[in-house]
């Protein structure tokens, strides 16, 4: 077990959502260069192989065994923009976000993306002192994991892990859930200690 510091926090979803967007030279410079260590693959990927195992896992074009909306998770019948996406926009709307996406506002991808830009809002209002202001946006990223990248992203982890033809994304899957369910943890825990702990 240890202890994620609240930079390290914001920067790990940072990069979990990168990793969840096609895989390019950007995102392996990223993984080379971050001081995240749980998230540094044990030995180099090869890019193509993970654009290949990307593609099929997550975009198709025929099956896609772990698609990364949180709708098809959430909702009956398995359907993509349903009411939870719905959700999802209001969420980002409320913090006064561009809503111009290339996906689908409940992409996994996007939502950590999300949860980055609350962690980061909540380490500038504590860098301020501003308890309210830090305390409301602890409160918001504690409520957008229950309600749904939380809710979701154990189901998508054991579609990956079952499907994926690489150690990269198994390890993405497992990591990026337990790093969910630990911050989730955390986030009910009074001040000053909610940096998450996993293993």
């Amino acid at each position: 077990m240890f202890t994620v510091t609240a930079a390290e926090r914001a920067e790990a979803y940072r990069l979990l959502s990168l990793c969840f967007h096609p895989p390019d030279e950007r995102l392996l410079e990223a993984l080379r260069e971050t001081e995240v260590t749980w998230l540094r693959p044990a030995v180099d990927p090869v890019l193509t192989e993970l654009r290949k195992d990307f593609a099929q896992l997550f975009v198709g074009p025929f099956m896609v065994p772990a698609p990364p909306y949180g709708s098809v998770y959430l909702e009956s019948g398995r359907r993509v923009c349903g009411d939870s996406t719905m959700e999802v926009m209001a969420h980002y709307r409320e913090e006064g976000l561009d809503l111009a996406l290339k996906e689908p506002a409940d992409h996994v991808a996007v939502e950590l993306e999300y949860m980055y830009l609350l962690a980061v809002r909540e380490m500038t209002a504590v860098a301020a002192g501003d308890e309210a202001g830090a305390a409301g946006y602890l409160a918001k990223q504690r409520d957008f994991l229950l309600r749904h990248l939380g809710a979701w992203v154990p189901m998508l982890r054991d579609r990956i892990v079952e499907s994926a033809r690489t150690g990269f994304y198994r390890r993405l899957a497992r990591n990026a859930d337990s790093f969910i369910r630990a911050d989730l943890d955390a986030s009910a825990a009074p001040r000053p200690d909610r940096s998450p702990r996993f293993a």
